[in-house]
């Protein structure tokens, strides 16, 4: 469960010294961090004090833990504990069940190896992964295609991370669209090396790679032939 510690100092002048006694317990607080009891820590605006966000198994665990803290044991702060339980806005906000998804394509500034395409897809997997962040990335003789999807503020703020990385050109962003459950969830990154035979099997795709073009010049349509081809199951046995 997780508890909300709002802390307080017992007088005024603990108060004015506070920086110096917040000090004390630095370390301690550190130290219930690294066994995984706090998940969060800020700084109140309105008064002086800390808030920590605990997670524990009960009220008293919290409590337990909090009267070990330097300054409890000084009789210079206390806490108050609250038990929170996680509200499901999404009965009454559907919106806040929205995911983004984005679509884009690139061209690769260098030829990689397959072990440089397979380093890509690890730091992608677990980048991702941290964010919440799902899709797939296709390739395909030097050019990429690949799908992200999930909240909109961290599907931006991951595009443009990528808008500057240095291996790859000609991005194109091809389309941007709100989806009230993941396409991919299955994968934090689903990775598909695609054969022109393969595409050419593909409706509206048959003669796109015959006029030597790659993934940057594709079309919003296509893109949609791709991504239902995927997901129903096309070249999903040959994902790493």
């Amino acid at each position: 469960m997780q508890v909300l510690a709002i802390e307080r100092f017992k007088k005024t002048e603990y108060e004015e010294q506070r920086d110096s006694y917040t000090e004390q317990n630095k370390s301690a607080i550190a130290e219930l961090n690294n066994q995984g009891f706090v998940s969060a820590f800020w700084a109140r605006k309105d008064k002086p004090g800390n808030l920590i966000l605990m997670d524990v198994s009960s009220l008293g665990e919290a409590k337990e833990l909090l009267s070990q803290l330097p300054l409890v044991k000084k009789d210079i702060v206390t806490y108050g504990v609250l038990a929170l339980e996680p509200h499901q806005l999404e009965e009454f906000m559907p919106e806040l069940n929205e995911y983004t998804v984005l679509v884009y394509a690139s061209a690769q500034t260098n030829p990689m190896s397959s072990d440089e395409l397979k380093k890509i897809l690890t730091v992608s997997r677990e980048r991702n992964q941290a964010v919440d962040i799902t899709g797939i990335l296709l390739y395909n003789n030097g050019s990429f295609l690949q799908v992200l999807e999930g909240k909109e503020r961290k599907v931006n703020a991951l595009y443009k991370k990528i808008e500057k990385d240095k291996r790859h050109t000609r991005l194109v962003k091809i389309t941007t669209f709100k989806s009230n459950k993941k396409l991919f969830s299955d994968w934090s990154m689903g990775y598909a090396e695609i054969s022109e035979d393969e595409f050419e099997s593909i409706e509206g795709l048959n003669d796109f790679f015959t006029q030597g073009n790659c993934f940057v010049d594709i079309n919003e349509k296509q893109v949609s032939n791709i991504l239902e081809a995927f997901k129903n199951g096309k070249w999903r046995q040959t994902i790493s």
